[in-house]
């Protein structure tokens, strides 16, 4: 089976069919098993993005890479991710949106995939999926799919060189 990267560098070979070709692991996989011809525009989940926690900072695109096969998370049990301010300081957290219902991040989140599995680490902090998850529980689901990591050490070939202390680029 080809790797991601191998994908990506197919993808990259082609000359798209759209003005903007995504590069994202969600299309990568779709048109690795030919549900789709073309990858979508506009989607960049897990594109460019890092996850930082209390000690390193991950890139997203290794961690679907190693991420552990997808499993049923219950909801109730990801909760504390919604209280949390995860997209800038200046931003509401997914509580605050879920409350609000509206603007972009609500937009993001109701436009998002929910056939796609969120990524979370050894201690429930979501890696890659809040978009997900804040639609989860917006449409009242009780689970959620979830490629659970069991330890950090899993996570390690993830950490972005480019970051010598958390937050520092």
């Amino acid at each position: 089976m080809p790797t991601v990267r191998m994908v990506r560098k197919q993808l990259l070979m082609q000359k798209p069919k759209t003005k903007h070709t995504c590069k994202c692991i969600h299309c990568l996989e779709e048109f690795q098993s030919k549900k789709r011809s073309t990858v979508c525009d506009d989607c960049a989940i897990g594109a460019t993005q890092t996850f930082t926690n209390e000690t390193h900072t991950y890139d997203v695109r290794k961690l679907w890479e190693l991420a552990p096969k997808a499993q049923w998370l219950r909801i109730e049990t990801l909760l504390r991710n919604i209280d949390q301010n995860i997209w800038g300081e200046d931003e509401l957290t997914p509580r605050e949106i879920l409350e609000r219902k509206a603007g972009r991040e609500w937009d993001v989140a109701m436009m998002s995939d929910l056939r796609y599995a969120i990524i979370v680490t050894p201690t429930m902090m979501i890696a890659d999926g809040n978009h997900r998850l804040l639609k989860a529980i917006a449409l009242g689901k009780t689970k959620i799919r979830a490629r659970k990591f069991v330890s950090y050490d899993d996570m390690t070939p993830a950490i972005c060189p480019d970051y010598n202390e958390v937050g520092n680029e």
